[in-house]
């Protein structure tokens, strides 16, 4: 037989339809073997039936309610309460008192017209100026 065996991934699939397909199980002895104990531990734990006693569930009921009753512990939730309070001022007090930003300067249009015409128009470039004042004597 050069076939490998089926993993027990394999078996569980082809035991819900999805794994392989085939002959296989009816070849291989171990295989069958392993299917065939699969199959018996799945019908145990369909005929196994569950306790359905009202005190078994009372008993649960209570639990829960113990469990859902008690504060959590380490929690604190009156320092968790001024934290948050903290924080919601003080982005509140940067939110309200941020400084304004400062105004643009407004130009009159006879002062953007001749700015512009000075830049277009200058008979000599910024660098020229520099130079100019780089070789004047002073008294």
């Amino acid at each position: 037989m050069n076939e490998r065996h089926w993993s027990e991934e394999e078996l569980i699939a082809h035991l819900y339809g999805a794994g392989p397909s085939g002959d296989h199980l009816e070849r291989c002895a171990h295989c069958a073997e392993r299917w065939e104990a699969l199959q018996a531990a799945r019908r145990s734990l369909l005929n196994e039936s569950i306790p359905e006693s009202n005190e078994f569930f009372a008993s649960q009921l209570c639990s829960l309610r113990e469990r859902t009753n008690k504060p959590a512990q380490g929690v604190r939730w009156p320092a968790l309460a001024v934290l948050g309070a903290s924080l919601a001022s003080i982005f509140a007090a940067f939110v309200i008192f941020r400084p304004q930003p400062t105004p643009a300067p407004e130009f009159s249009d006879a002062e953007l017209f001749s700015s512009a015409y000075e830049l277009v128009w200058r008979q000599e470039p910024e660098a020229v100026q520099t130079m100019h004042a780089l070789f004047e004597v002073e008294p």
